[in-house]
């Protein structure tokens, strides 16, 4: 069962291509220190990208990702135009440690390290 279809209700900014492909994709599931399987993800970021390629990330959304930790998920979606695919990290200030542009300040994480770590989604 797909579950994404809800996840951008307050994103004016998002690609309508870029939702048409995470709505109809399987949702990740995570699972606890427990094992326990969880569905709900409470904040979801997602980019799109016309091919492979680095991420650029907001400075608020960077924030973001290292206050929530492991409720903070990274969605990338990588040709979105012609055969799109979903990657998915969960808590990625945990793992990446991105490059710091000065000008506008955003971070950005590289095609290598997000690939890393995320994992495919494949579609429904």
């Amino acid at each position: 069962m797909c579950s994404h279809a809800g996840i951008f209700k307050d994103s004016a900014t998002v690609s309508p291509k870029v939702i048409e492909v995470v709505a109809v994709l399987p949702a990740p599931v995570a699972q606890d220190r427990k094992g326990a399987s969880a569905m709900a993800h409470d904040y979801i970021e997602v980019k799109g990208q016309m091919a492979v390629s680095s991420v650029a990330l907001t400075r608020n959304e960077w924030i973001k990702a290292q206050r929530f930790g492991a409720d903070y998920w990274l969605y990338i979606v990588v040709n979105y135009k012609s055969e799109p695919q979903l990657y998915v990290l969960q808590d990625p200030a945990a793992v990446l440690q991105p490059e710091e542009e000065l000008e506008v300040v955003r971070y950005i994480v590289r095609a290598g390290a997000w690939q890393k770590y995320a994992h495919q989604v494949r579609a429904c």
